[in-house]
Parts: C-alpha cells; sequence; structure tokens
C-alpha cells in the first residue's frame, strides 16, 4: 500500500521541522518546503535519512518559485493526501508603522502564497475526491495585539480562507483545519522585523514601543510551547475521520479564542488591552 503523501512549508526549523520528522515516522511520504537549503542536512538526519523525505525549494515571496515547486512535487505524484500552510513572516509593530512593500511581502507570504499553492495543487487532491488541508494560522488571527499589527491582519485573512474552504471542499471530501497555536519556542524571534514606515524620523512615535515589543515577545516565544507537542496534535488530528474547524494547541490558547468569541463588543478586551500596551511606551 502505498504511502500517504503530505506537503509542509516552512520547514527549515520550528513547527515545520517537528512536523516532517513526526509525519516520516508516522510513515507518510514528505515534501518539505524551505527557502533556504542550510538546514537540509539537519533535517534528514533527524528524519534518519528516510527515502520518504524530499526537500523541496520553495520561497513564498515569488510567485514562479510557488508554481515551480507545485509543479515539481505534481511531476512526482499523483495523488495528495495533506496540505500543510505552515510558513510565516513576521513583522512587529502597529499597521500604520509599516512601508507598503514590508505589507505587500507579509501578504504575498502569509496569505496569497497559501491560496496560489493550493490552487496548483488542488487537482490532486479533487481528482481522487479526499485530502486534508491544513492552516498554521495563530491567536494572532483572532485577537490583534497593537504590536503585531500587519501580521495579525495576515492571520485574520488566513482564518477567513479557510472558513470559505471549510464551506466548499466538502464537495470534494476534503478537510480543512485551523491551528491556533499561542506563543511556541521557535527560531521565529531571530527573524522578526520592525516596521520602517518611521525610521529615521525624528517625531518616531513608535521606537521605544517597538524595541520594547521584540523584547517582549522575544521573551514569550522562549517560554512557548515545544514545537513537538504543536506537531504531534496536528499528526492526530490528520487521523480524525472528523476533526473539527479549528483548534487551539495550550489551554492558553483556548482561552483567549473563547474570550474573544464571547464578547461580541469587545468592549472588555479593549481596555484590558490599552493598560497592557500602553506599558511598552515606557522605558525599560
Amino acid at each position: 500500500m502505498k504511502n500517504k503523501v503530505a506537503i509542509v512549508t516552512g520547514c527549515s526549523s520550528g513547527l515545520g521541522f517537528s512536523l516532517t520528522v513526526k509525519l516520516i515516522q508516522a510513515g507518510y511520504t514528505v515534501y518539505a518546503t524551505m527557502r533556504s537549503p542550510k538546514t537540509q542536512n539537519r533535517l534528514e538526519e533527524a528524519c534518519g535519512h528516510s527515502k520518504q523525505l524530499n526537500v523541496v525549494f520553495l520561497d513564498l515571496s515569488d510567485e514562479a518559485s510557488v508554481r515551480r515547486a507545485a509543479l515539481d512535487i505534481l511531476s512526482c505524484e499523483d495523488k495528495i493526501d495533506v496540505l500543510i500552510h505552515n510558513a510565516a513572516a513576521a513583522l512587529i509593530g502597529p499597521p500604520d508603522s509599516a512601508t507598503t512593500s514590508e505589507m505587500e511581502y507579509l501578504f504575498r507570504v502569509n496569505v496569497i502564497s497559501v491560496v496560489q499553492l493550493t490552487q496548483l495543487l488542488l487537482p490532486a487532491l479533487k481528482k481522487h475526491g479526499s485530502g486534508h488541508i491544513v492552516l498554521v494560522t495563530s491567536t494572532s488571527g483572532v485577537e490583534s495585539a497593537a504590536y503585531l499589527g500587519i501580521y495579525s491582519a495576515t492571520k485574520f485573512a488566513l482564518e477567513s480562507i479557510g472558513l470559505s474552504w471549510a464551506t466548499t471542499m466538502h464537495k470534494w471530501n476534503i478537510k480543512v483545519t485551523l491551528i491556533e497555536p499561542g506563543a511556541m519556542n521557535t527560531n521565529l524571534s531571530n527573524s522578526m522585523q520592525i516596521g520602517t514606515f518611521y525610521q529615521g524620523m525624528q517625531d518616531d512615535p513608535y521606537g521605544t514601543f517597538n524595541i520594547n515589543s521584540c523584547l517582549f515577545l522575544k521573551e514569550c516565544l522562549k517560554q512557548g510551547t515545544d514545537p513537538d507537542m504543536v506537531a504531534n496534535q496536528i499528526t492526530t488530528i490528520l487521523t480524525s475521520s472528523d476533526p473539527k474547524l479549528r483548534h487551539q494547541t495550550c489551554a492558553y490558547s483556548r482561552g483567549l479564542v473563547e474570550r474573544h468569541l464571547q464578547e461580541p463588543q469587545e468592549a472588555t478586551w479593549i481596555v484590558d488591552h490599552r493598560e497592557f500596551i500602553d506599558s511598552f511606551y515606557r522605558k525599560l
């Protein structure tokens, strides 16, 4: 019997790396995408140099790269069972601190490429009348914070896309799942950028705020959930015959999502969060 085929984006580190290892251990043939081949050897070693691991170059900011990666995979596989959109870029700061090019880059990597890659691979899922699309969003796709304005916007967009697909993909027996992790102990802190719209201005309104936001987020990530634990949860979800649409990965994430769903006007959250955010304007 042929192994199930899974495609995972963003596999050079963090959750994507852990997911690839778990899926290989679970017997999948995995196409693990990464933008840089620097960590390919480490991933191959972690997977025991399995012949079921296939590393694919993919730059999600480049539409041509997305197309090439999809065509390369489809040239090897007639049937796709699982597509996991995990890769993402991050940007620190309120929405108005981002330049137009920074916003365009974040939406291309975090949102547009997700739709494009899915469009290219969907025929292979629909053809066999089965499959599972997993979108790794975030609690930031339910709660937008001042220090993650545009990043949160991209995650809200993914939530909307997932909800839409969940109402249409059932016609081909394709499942859709939104994974909403809180902070995870990954290398995301090393790639975080600060919006540069006000950079160099004497009256930069967010200078101290953005620096303190970065320090806060890095500390949160250090104390975050082990990506191996989240990878285990996702691997288990893939075995379910009727997975739920939304899945929070820890008690904190569940509580946060429940709070927003239960308070439609968001009145209490706005007051609480303003007090919390005000502390970011003060020097450490």
